[in-house]
């Protein structure tokens, strides 16, 4: 037999699709954790994938009666040099974004010790070579991808590089790993030859944007099957439906087309449209919230209120800041009244409507900050500088400046506000992008599951038919294969 593969499969089924296609270029082992429960018969029955063994991670819940072991879980730290607190309190179950359930420390010391062991039982079988996974957005796929990275088991996850459909895969999200190939420098003809790149990405946004649960239809039909899913006590035992009881889900839902109406109505009462772009100004765009790219690279800036009132504290006296509102927040039910008025009472900030165009803002400002936002590689294509608040996979940037001492922050912006963006800078960056990625619409093919087997993104634990699969797996056989064929690459090197 070859290399052995765990793989990590979530409701995105590009995993799924990996195990698929690999299977079909070279004899691997394969070992898989499924996450879903619904679709656990799938799993069970299919004749795909041959699967040397599967664990169902759901399972590993079934009893959570015991008194938490610390000490375990303090030598599991020093074991992986992992920071469980810092992972947990990144994780939308347990943190302020839960409306359902408040966790007790004890309870989440529990699941902590439970999927620690867990993983800890499946890696000492296994012993794989590779771990294949989605970008990490849940603490339990974090803690999984540390373990294997402290085990010198290689991770491969499928990124964006956040130009046009340039994806990548990496042991990180967010980072590029650089192949052996040689890459010419690219020749500059225009300034718009480098901003076509973030058009394109642009473009792939406002698609999702558009099209991504935009069914009502769906919404409806999605919203009873999952009643029916939770009036079963035994899908209600899984810690992350704590507290999804029949009518409290309804009473949510209720109240989350309520807010999401009434904020947009104050949106469009209170925040601007027409911004005065010909004064100094700071560009600070909110990042969509709660998400990954903020919750688990910046855990210490989270808080983007608190950010917005330290760079407004930290401009230069003749310098406003614009802080825009994400355009993707209307998912989340946009967000509280109080927080847009107490961003809009910070004297030097103006706010902006979430339909103001990025380019146009960017385009006229002196400087942009973000936490992690594609905003910064924006600026740079626009030969404007940028601060992040974390590692980047456009950090290496030279007109981009890294905060990591807070009190140093207004000392960042002047650097920064006086430093000029090299266009060769981002002319060879773009080359190594290129010569490191390789074409995958991942927003399309996301949109394509959704419409197939996930009521348009409403609803992801579904079961799932085999007969569907594989027809879904044929549609879309070319960009399976090519990805696999990438995939083979970085396991083969």
């Amino acid at each position: 037999m070859g290399k052995k593969i765990l793989f990590w499969v979530d409701p995105s089924l590009i995993d799924f699709a990996m195990a698929k296609f690999l299977q079909e270029r070279k004899d691997f082992e394969k070992y898989a954790i499924i996450e879903t429960n619904q679709g656990k018969n799938f799993y069970q029955n299919q004749k795909l994938v041959k699967f040397n063994k599967i664990w169902f991670f759901r399972d590993c819940f079934s009893d959570l009666n015991f008194t938490p072991d610390s000490n375990y879980l303090q030598k599991f730290e020093e074991k992986y040099k992992i920071n469980l607190w810092q992972i947990v309190y990144a994780d939308i179950t347990f943190n302020q974004y839960n409306t359902y359930y408040s966790f007790s420390d004890n309870e989440i010391l529990r699941i902590l010790e439970t999927q620690c062991k867990f993983f800890e039982k499946i890696l000492d079988e296994v012993n794989p070579d590779y771990l294949i996974i989605k970008v990490t957005d849940m603490s339990y796929m974090v803690i999984l991808q540390k373990m294997c990275q402290s085990k010198n088991i290689k991770v491969l996850t499928l990124g964006f590089t956040r130009l046009g459909i340039k994806s990548n895969i990496s042991q990180e999200y967010d980072t590029i790993e650089l192949s052996n190939k040689k890459f010419e420098k690219k020749e500059l003809k225009s300034v718009e030859d480098i901003k076509k790149y973030v058009s394109e990405y642009s473009k792939q946004q406002g698609k999702f944007r558009e099209k991504f649960r935009s069914s009502k239809l769906k919404w409806f039909t999605a919203g009873l099957e999952y009643l029916k899913t939770i009036s079963n006590k035994k899908n209600r035992n899984y810690y992350i439906s704590y507290g999804h009881t029949f009518y409290k889900t309804i009473v949510k839902e209720i109240s989350f087309l309520i807010k999401k109406q009434l904020r947009y109505f104050f949106i469009n009462r209170n925040l601007i449209k027409n911004v005065k772009l010909d004064e100094p100004f700071v560009y600070f765009p909110l990042q969509l919230e709660p998400e990954r790219t903020i919750l688990i690279p910046a855990p210490f800036y989270t808080n983007q209120k608190e950010v917005i009132t330290n760079v407004a504290k930290s401009l230069p006296i003749n310098y406003k800041l614009v802080v825009k509102e994400h355009p993707m927040q209307k998912v989340r039910e946009w967000r509280s009244l109080s927080y847009y008025k107490e961003i809009k009472e910070i004297p030097n900030v103006e706010f902006c409507h979430p339909e103001v165009p990025n380019e146009i803002i960017i385009k006229k400002c002196s400087l942009v900050i973000t936490i992690t936002g594609t905003s910064g590689l924006e600026a740079a294509i626009n030969g404007k500088p940028s601060i992040t608040f974390a590692d980047t996979i456009y950090s290496e940037l030279p007109s981009v400046f890294r905060v990591k001492e807070l009190e140093k922050l207004p000392l960042i912006i002047r650097e920064a506000l006086e430093s000029k963006v090299s266009t060769q800078d981002v002319i060879d960056y773009i080359s190594k992008i290129e010569a490191n990625s390789f074409d995958l619409d991942q927003i399309e093919l996301s949109l394509k599951m959704c419409r197939s087997f996930y009521y348009d993104g409403f609803l992801f634990d579904v079961k799932i038919s085999e007969s569907k699969m594989k027809k879904f797996l044929e549609e879309n056989k070319n960009i399976f294969e090519n990805l696999a064929e990438k995939f083979d690459e970085k396991l083969s090197a």
